[in-house]
């Protein structure tokens, strides 16, 4: 009776033992995204079309899980998942032939939280590594800092709690090339911004409700433009702009929500004009040393017709879109 009971548990033993690792090929209606559709049972992928097959080597906390898109019965591309302990350990994209387009490896923290990726595209080697990373910078973790890129060439970014940038660097061959940050209130309000490249330094400060009131440009420490926004209640109603001994200035007026009439000057000269007679449809006239040269009617973004001015007589008219 041992002998027997002996017999029949070995093949039994044998055949769970293997089954967790057996490799099964499931098959689905796909996107050309890979997207997994509705179940196929043809048991391959359809003559017309696009289908998936899903294919899992282990078990998923520990194996390998193979995805392969197919177009109208030819394979298109796949893509392969490596799991460690349940978690996503790497990826791998490959073309139809099975040569590898590119691969990303994943580095978690104690916590279980993904803090890393190294990615490396075509060929394997270490000029293509590109690794991004998300690291507390303060020890209550209120600040992160996500940083991208490989070798000398880098994008460093400090979010706050609320996960809005406060700052920024962009190395260049190890060398910082920008630089931008972000002044905020409490509440995480944009207060001012700052971006710096080169010679060249912008800065914008915003009001209490988030309006921009300012933008200023320096290059070589020297203010060349400034740019002032005036605000009645939402509407922006005037734009004055100063710089390399020109002043242009905007002036708008609105109807409840929407703008009626602009009109532009440079040096206290007007230099256009514009009326929307509906939301769709406007008239902008244009003109030279104070005097309307030209009258522009517009539906959307389409000329309808143009007008030539002398004097404030029209002398030739052409019409349609030119």
């Amino acid at each position: 009776m041992y002998l027997m009971n002996r017999r029949v548990l070995l093949p039994l033993l044998i055949a769970m033992a293997t089954a967790g690792f057996s490799s099964a090929v499931e098959w689905y209606h796909s996107s050309p995204g890979g997207n997994q559709g509705s179940p196929l049972t043809s048991g391959g992928p359809e003559a017309v079309g696009w289908s998936l097959s899903v294919e899992n080597g282990t078990d998923y906390f520990d194996g390998r899980e193979s995805r392969k898109l197919y177009l109208d019965g030819e394979m298109s591309s796949s893509t392969v998942y490596y799991r460690r302990s349940g978690r996503l350990a790497a990826r791998e994209d490959l073309d139809s032939s099975g040569e590898i387009l590119s691969r990303v490896e994943y580095v978690y923290d104690k916590e279980g939280i993904p803090r890393a990726m190294y990615i490396t595209a075509g060929e394997d080697t270490l000029s293509d590594l590109y690794v991004e990373s998300d690291t507390a910078v303060n020890p209550e973790g209120t600040f992160h800092r996500h940083t991208g890129g490989s070798f000398g060439d880098w994008r460093i970014t400090d979010l706050n709690q609320y996960g809005q940038p406060v700052a920024r660097r962009v190395l260049d061959s190890g060398v910082i090339a920008e630089e931008s940050f972000w002044i905020r209130n409490d509440k995480g309000s944009l207060r001012e911004e700052i971006h710096r490249s080169g010679n060249e330094e912008r800065r914008s400060r915003y009001d209490s409700n988030g309006r921009l009131l300012e933008e200023t440009t320096i290059r070589n420490n020297l203010v060349v433009l400034v740019r002032s926004y005036f605000w009645t209640n939402i509407n922006l109603t005037r734009v004055e702009e100063r710089g390399e001994g020109h002043l242009l200035v905007r002036k708008m007026e609105w109807s409840g929500d929407r703008i009626i009439h602009e009109t532009r000057s440079e040096n206290g000269v007007i230099t256009s004009q514009t009326e929307w007679t509906t939301p769709d449809e406007r008239v902008e006239t244009l003109f030279r040393d104070g005097k309307a040269v030209i009258r522009i009617y517009w539906r959307g973004d389409t000329r309808q017709r143009e007008e030539f001015l002398r004097d404030g007589d029209v002398i030739r008219t052409r019409e349609g879109d030119v």
